[in-house]
């Protein structure tokens, strides 16, 4: 069994499962399944993928979402699919906001993430 991988981000951490945590579907030709961990009042970079869709539960917290140029208010239970192209954000509100990623496409990589906007200047 493989271990799960912890990347600290600055906007908090993530964790990203191996293979075994996830049920494979056949049809699908690449997935990854991480943990996203939001610190209260962090925000992930306003961004789109190329190659790749998620699927983002919320499994705790409150936060804000942004795709494209709407905004919603995302709690403990709500389901998000967000296709490739699509411009996407989350900030987390008054707590920490967990949420379950699941990649799936072509690519998954963090190569195919185009900034438009962060609050930590990665933007290139």
């Amino acid at each position: 069994m493989q271990e799960i991988k912890i990347i600290k981000k600055p906007w908090g951490y993530e964790q990203i499962l191996p293979p075994d945590f996830v049920s494979r579907d056949e049809e699908l030709n690449k997935w990854q399944k991480k943990i996203l961990v939001v610190y209260s009042g962090g925000q992930l970079s306003y961004q789109s993928h190329k190659y790749r869709d998620e699927r983002w539960k919320i499994l705790s917290g409150k936060g804000e979402i942004r795709l494209d140029d709407n905004s919603y208010w995302i709690y403990s239970g709500t389901i998000w699919h967000i296709i490739r192209d699509v411009k996407h954000s989350v900030k987390a509100i008054e707590s920490a906001l967990v949420i379950e990623e699941i990649s799936t496409g072509d690519k998954i990589d963090d190569n195919d993430i185009t900034r438009y906007e962060d609050i930590y200047g990665r933007v290139k």
